[in-house]
């Protein structure tokens, strides 16, 4: 190939073949530009070493390629993603020096990196010509990432140059996606920010400068940016667990349709908060807010005065970590008839709150035809609670969830709650064959080993007030359920009767060639300390029975290797201890797995 190049080269025909170009820079990417636009967050900028290989040839390819015409420019300017370097690529008198950069100041983080930053220079001042040409280039930039340009970079002395080149008009009047980390007042930051983007933007991912948390100059940049580009459609705000306490000016980006923030300060941003749900066109909200610790009586004297109404009323993907109270702030503004997806964790740190009060504010009703995947979390701190044993630690599940039986568009389940043990009875997954006949995915998880154990007869996981459904009704439940592939509730132990019935179901179907449940994977009835207390009667004549039922049943194999994941935490061997390993529950996933013959030739 490096013939035909060279060859080519020389007489200047085969480089201009938009085919040849978009071949050899796709194959040399790091990653697709289709995938660069993508909702949600960007890829992450430490890749492999063999991406890192690919992403030099195309800078090197750059640097050959600076007499290029259309459509080379084209296609290298389209793969050529992370940085402001690219930029310079095509003047002639750019290149990198021996020497390092010098600046007046470098943070302790950057410090540690000194010796491996290399200084650029620009010669000469590009001539009209060479301009008009770069500005044809750069139209073709969609996505530009600043996150790993360090700050010494905006000392160097090219940067004025290219301030002064936009002359008031985008720099890259056709960049979708932008990510930065807040230029926290610096000047000329701010500046070539501000300089870089126009109209096309669509996408913004913001980063905190480590250590520091974010300053108030990051909501002046983006008020200007909502007076530049008035199409910004996914916002992402990261801040490395560092408590947001600004109010951000979200809502001068009336067409946001997602909108991720990893850790917001509830009382600073209540206001914010509250009008997030003024956002019409508003479809995907992540938020996760710092955690508080106060009593209920506290946290009832600051419910919202003015709560909002109506809101949220695109919304139809809600992930949110908050506590008990504030989620019953935020829930109840919701008026969206199209969520598809909820995930919500709620935690109090300092005294058990139910979540039923929470439950019964959610609008499930309006709802019920369009949510497919609910994941439901609530955890406690144990070490502070306070128990009486008028307030036990178990609740019948449908106690608790009532309302979710009324969701029978629901595929995907998921239930963990660490502050009290559910009681799952027969009668109880009957209902929720009956509830949710499209189910795919069901997960019940609680603990039954506090950090802080209690005092009996408060504490008892295993009394008699706790029921566990047995494995007939697991069983029935996937059999209800035909597309179900993943089920895991804590089962009672198998006894000799209810072997016996299994088997003679097995037989029962075997003998009159009835049609089996061929999509169930994996069954689970027994996980983490809960496998200490479950026994099988004969785990051998278990399992199969098991895959006589369910031939398509996969266990856990001897090695560490997982199985190809069709969703997440899907369990492999290390899901389980070496205690945890010599019960009857692991053995049955590894007696499963030796009967169906699976070979583990998947990797991690």
């Amino acid at each position: 190939m490096s013939t035909h190049l060279s060859s080519a080269t020389a007489t200047g025909t085969a480089l201009s073949n938009p085919d040849l170009l978009f071949a050899l820079f796709d194959h040399l990417a790091p990653f697709s530009h289709a995938d660069i636009l993508q909702p949600g967050e960007i890829s992450s900028q430490h890749f492999p070493k063999e991406s890192c290989l690919r992403r030099q040839t195309l800078i090197n390819a750059a640097l050959t390629c600076r007499d290029f015409a259309e459509p080379a420019s084209s296609v290298l300017w389209r793969v050529l993603y992370p940085g402001l370097h690219p930029l310079f690529y095509p003047f002639p008198g750019f290149h990198k020096t021996t020497g390092f950069l010098e600046t007046r100041e470098l943070d302790d983080y950057e410090q540690q990196f000194l010796a491996s930053i290399p200084n650029h220079v620009l010669e000469r001042e590009p001539s009209p010509a060479e301009w008009e040409r770069w500005k044809i280039c750069v139209r073709r930039v969609r996505c530009i990432s600043l996150r790993n340009t360090r700050a010494a970079f905006f000392d160097e002395p090219f940067i004025p140059l290219l301030l002064h080149a936009s002359a008031g008009v985008p720099i890259l009047p056709s960049v979708q996606f932008i990510a930065f980390n807040e230029p926290r007042g610096d000047v000329v930051q701010t500046q070539l920010l501000h300089a870089l983007i126009g109209p096309a933007l669509s996408t913004i991912s913001v980063y905190n400068v480590r250590p520091y948390a974010y300053s108030a100059h990051i909501l002046d940049d983006l008020e200007v940016i909502s007076r530049t580009s008035n199409n910004v459609e996914r916002m992402l705000i990261r801040s490395e667990n560092k408590p947001l306490s600004q109010n951000w000016p979200i809502t001068r980006f009336p067409r946001l349709r997602k909108l991720s923030f990893d850790c917001l300060s509830w009382f600073p941003c209540r206001s914010m908060t509250s009008q997030l749900g003024a956002l019409q066109e508003l479809e995907e909200l992540d938020v996760t807010y710092e955690a508080i610790s106060s009593n209920p009586q506290t946290m009832a004297a600051l419910d919202d005065p003015s709560p909002t109404t109506n809101g949220f009323p695109a919304l139809r993907k809600l992930h949110l970590g908050a506590s008990a109270f504030q989620a019953g702030q935020i829930i109840p503004s919701i008026s969206s008839t199209s969520l598809q997806e909820v995930r919500v964790t709620t935690y109090q740190p300092s005294f058990r709150a139910d979540v039923t009060a929470f439950i019964k504010t959610f609008p499930w009703t309006q709802n019920a035809s369009s949510l497919r995947r609910l994941d439901l979390t609530h955890a406690t701190n144990w070490g502070t609670l306070t128990t009486s044993p008028g307030d036990p630690f178990y609740a019948a599940l449908f106690t608790m969830f009532a309302p979710l039986t009324e969701l029978h568009a629901l595929e995907y389940l998921e239930i963990s709650c660490w502050s009290r043990v559910l009681s799952v009875s027969d009668a109880d997954v009957a209902r929720m064959g009956r509830a949710w006949p499209h189910l795919r995915r069901i997960v019940i998880a609680y603990t039954v080993d506090p950090l802080e154990p209690a005092e009996p007869p408060i504490w008892d996981p295993y009394g008699p007030q706790v029921a566990r459904p047995s494995l007939s009704a697991l069983a029935n439940l996937a059999e209800r359920c035909p597309a179900l592939f993943y089920c895991e509730i804590p089962a009672a132990s198998v006894s000799e009767p209810e072997l016996a019935a299994l088997e003679a179901r097995a037989a029962d179907s075997e003998a009159h060639d009835r049609p089996r449940q061929a999509n169930l994977l994996s069954l689970l009835p027994a996980r983490g300390a809960h496998c200490l207390h479950f026994t099988l009667c004969d785990v051998d004549r278990v399992a199969r029975a098991l895959l006589a039922l369910f031939p398509s049943l996969y266990g856990v194999g001897r090695t560490g290797l997982r199985r190809p994941s069709l969703e997440l935490r899907w369990p492999s061997r290390d899901s389980w201890n070496g205690q945890q390993r010599q019960t009857d529950g692991f053995r049955l996933l590894e007696r499963l797995f030796e009967l169906s013959g699976q070979v583990e030739t998947f990797d991690d």
